[in-house]
């Protein structure tokens, strides 16, 4: 679970998301408005990467992705997302504050 952390915090780095530094497998990322976080939700789903937009009272955003990591996700598929977030980031330049969601 560890290293997938790491690798996931990582690729929220490279994609231009801060990430925080704690063992915790939940990152959260969004946009500067809702209407983008939305549209990177659906940006993603249509990579097959499923990671809905959350509203949660209280959360680090209006709208956000709440990403959970699992010891089964394998390097494969969280490579797969930090591609995704990659191509998507250079096409908008995303700059998030780091919070533990």
């Amino acid at each position: 679970l560890r290293q997938n952390i790491d690798l996931v915090r990582s690729a929220l780095r490279d994609a231009g998301y801060a990430a925080h530094d704690e063992p915790i497998p939940v990152f959260a990322i969004w946009r500067s408005t809702e209407d983008q976080t939305r549209a990177l939700a659906d940006a993603l789903l249509r990579r097959g990467i499923f990671i809905p937009a959350s509203a949660y009272p209280g959360g680090p955003a209006p709208v956000y992705l709440r990403i959970s990591v699992t010891a089964m996700h394998k390097p494969e598929q969280i490579q797969r997302l930090a591609d995704a977030l990659r191509t998507l980031a250079a096409a908008d330049h995303v700059v998030c504050e780091p919070r533990i969601a």
